[in-house]
């Protein structure tokens, strides 16, 4: 999704499925999809851990450090 904030116009979310995109300015559902974000944002990992993650799933998977 995207959220598009004005200084001096109400805020807009926008998101899109595989066929169809919607837009709102509704403010409830701005506030309901950016508190989910930030819980997103909480929960993920940093660059570092993300980085580590993905060598041992590499590693694991296909091993030697990678694919071939």
């Amino acid at each position: 999704f995207n959220l598009l904030r004005f200084e001096k116009d109400p805020d807009i979310f926008y998101s899109e499925n595989y066929d169809s995109g919607h837009m709102t300015a509704n403010p409830q559902l701005i506030r309901e999809r950016s508190v989910g974000y930030s819980r997103l944002q909480a929960a993920a990992l940093s660059i570092e851990e993300s980085a580590e993650l993905i060598a041992r799933v590499m590693e694991e998977r296909y091993g030697h450090g990678g694919v071939a």
